[in-house]
């Protein structure tokens, strides 16, 4: 059978973990001019200012509220939805979220729901989001796993669900997760008929590992573009 067609350029991005909110923003404005013109790109989970599964007060020193991505949303090419996640400083309290960047103005957010955390509250779930003739949605790392939540999303009328991931991970845990995150992709997208776009995180420390599942999977379940894992970089998928 033929390939199944994007319905426009999908994009994803696959990072080392953030060291700063600088250093956040400028990968995303990096990336970003390598991925202009209309359609989709992913950035993994907290590529903005970190990731903090462990660290509340570290995490409360990094968050930023949504409003501090309008600036950052009005420098990026307006045709291509953006979407990244980071750390949220939200009525006091903090959340795992993703924000949606497209025509020069955060469009939206949405937080993790089911979140391990320490410190973080439990978002809600996630609204269908429209921008440039494309309807998606976000889950966010823990939430892709759950296959009614998917469901949800695609009865919404969802074309592509985005997995926005951050899994630099302890030794044992990294090895045992390394291929289940593929799966777990593969799987909403034979289950929803959606798109499925993943953007993960690589490092390598002592006691840390992020091998990197930034993948491209059609509505058939096939893989159809991988940044190479173990490597900062991002691809396309053009309609033809």
């Amino acid at each position: 059978p033929m390939p199944i067609a994007p319905p426009l350029p999908l994009a994803i991005a696959q990072l080392a973990p953030t060291g700063s909110l600088a250093a956040g923003l400028k990968a995303v404005r990096s990336v970003a001019a390598k991925h202009p013109g209309p359609g989709l790109l992913l950035l993994p989970e907290g590529a903005v200012n970190g990731y903090f599964a462990a660290d509340p007060a570290a995490a409360r020193a990094s968050a930023i509220p949504v409003q501090a991505l309008e600036l950052l949303a009005a420098e990026l090419p307006g045709e291509r939805a953006v979407v990244l996640g980071f750390t949220e400083l939200r009525d006091g309290a903090l959340f795992n979220s993703a924000a949606v960047l497209y025509g020069g103005r955060v469009l939206g957010v949405c937080s993790k729901v089911d979140g391990r955390e320490r410190g973080f509250e439990s978002g809600t779930a996630g609204p269908l989001f429209q921008a440039g003739g494309l309807s998606f949605g976000v889950l966010i790392c823990r939430d892709a796993r759950s296959a009614s939540a998917a469901a949800r999303l695609a009865k919404m009328g969802a074309q592509v669900l985005l997995f926005p991931l951050n899994n630099a991970l302890p030794l044992d845990i990294a090895d045992r997760w390394r291929f289940r995150h593929l799966a777990i992709a593969r799987s909403r997208a034979q289950e929803t008929g959606c798109w499925v776009l993943t953007a993960d995180v690589v490092c390598q420390a002592p006691s840390l590992r992020g091998y990197g599942c930034s993948v491209l999977v059609d509505p058939s379940g096939t893989l159809r573009a991988q940044v190479p894992e173990g490597r900062v970089g991002s691809v396309e998928l053009t309609p033809p």
